[in-house]
Formats: structure tokens, C-alpha cells, sequence
């Protein structure tokens, strides 16, 4: 598995790994008034990856598929609690 989810009342983590070298994102572009994103294939890629190791119950609201039998998922993170987030990159 590829995900471990650790709560000890005080500290929460979510630990998880997304196997590829990491993409360099290229920068949102306008064109004929019209803004559009070049990463987006990739972002949408790397998004569908973690949710797709994630238990239901972390899926962000809105991103929910709503095939879960709870009536809400449950928040890991709450809006008044600060996330740490540490990336790591292992290339070959």
C-alpha cells in the first residue's frame, strides 16, 4: 500500500507515494483573451494518481464522487489547522 494515514490526536500525517520523476510545470499561457493551463494534463494526472490511493473518506468534497455510503467525507485538515506539506523526489 501506498499510503499510510497516521492520527495521534495531536498530529495528523498522510503519507504517500506517487512513482514518476517529478514534471516541470510550464506556466499558465493567454491566448486570444483566453487564459489556459499547459500543465493540466499532468496535474490532472498526479491528482487522479493520489486520489486513486486515498481512502473515500479523505477524498476532498469537491472532488467527491459520492459512491461512498456516508453522507460526508470526513476532513482530515480542518480550515483553522495549518498543513505541513514535504515533498520528496527520488529520480532514477
Amino acid at each position: 500500500d501506498n499510503v499510510a494515514i497516521n492520527d495521534d490526536g495531536n498530529n495528523r500525517r498522510i503519507k504517500f507515494t506517487i512513482r514518476g520523476n517529478p514534471k516541470v510545470l510550464v506556466r499558465h499561457r493567454t491566448a486570444r483573451g483566453f487564459m489556459y493551463n499547459p500543465s493540466k494534463a499532468s496535474q490532472d494526472l498526479f491528482r487522479d494518481c493520489l486520489l486513486e490511493a486515498l481512502p473515500q473518506e479523505y477524498h476532498p468534497i469537491i472532488i467527491d464522487s459520492g459512491d461512498s455510503d456516508s453522507d460526508e467525507p470526513t476532513v482530515m485538515f480542518p480550515e483553522h489547522e495549518f498543513l505541513k506539506l514535504s515533498l520528496t523526489f527520488r529520480m532514477k
